[in-house]
């Protein structure tokens, strides 16, 4: 050990903070600390997100990529007869859950390329260790299109939820409309002289 080393150790031992005999441990402590989650399925299978750290390596899979109403170039992801129509996250957390994949709703996210849909499913793939969750489905698009199969049997089991109705800030309010009307023809009226 160098000269400086033995120093800096001197000095860790006169401070305080690093001795064991510190009356303001964590340990002592009156409240509970906040509990960790855990990156498996809880009781559910299907969790709300708050923080994504725990998942961000899992696959995101957003209703876009499945939808069949939507094109290439809108987010659609599988070939369109393979698709649904109009899938939610809920929707499709179900169906990652049925496939028996750990599944995660983030309902607060939304696609770039389509502003007004909200959620994103976070599913995990590749295990902790690296390994696949399940051997037959190696790939982001052989997991979309299972979940695009098991997909249309959970749409007629749960209903999908209404989509918000955006009133245009250009309108006029509903009492100030005037009823439609019709512009009369003018009459040509012919002067004889």
């Amino acid at each position: 050990m160098s000269i400086n080393e033995l120093r800096k150790l001197n000095r860790q031992k006169e401070d305080t903070f690093f001795l064991d005999e510190v009356e303001d441990d964590v340990d002592d402590m009156d409240f509970p600390l906040p509990e960790v989650p855990t990156a498996g399925p809880s009781n559910s299978g299907v969790r709300y997100v708050q923080s994504d750290e725990l998942f961000k390596r899992w696959i995101c899979v957003y209703p876009a990529y499945l939808d069949s109403s939507k094109t290439v170039d809108e987010g659609r992801r599988i070939p369109k007869d393979k698709a649904c129509q109009e899938p939610q996250a809920m929707q499709i957390a179900e169906a990652g859950k049925e496939l028996g994949f750990p599944v995660a709703i983030e309902p607060t996210k939304r696609y770039p390329r389509d502003g007004l849909t909200f959620g994103r499913v976070r599913i995990m793939l590749k295990n902790e260790n690296g390994f696949f969750t399940r051997p037959d489905i190696v790939s982001r698009k052989q997991l979309l299109l299972k979940i695009a199969h098991v997909l249309p049997a959970i749409q007629a089991r749960m209903p999908a939820e209404p989509k918000p109705v955006l009133a245009s800030c250009y309108e006029a309010p509903e009492s100030s409309k005037a009823s439609p009307t019709i512009p009369k023809k003018k009459k040509k009226v012919k002067i004889i002289r």
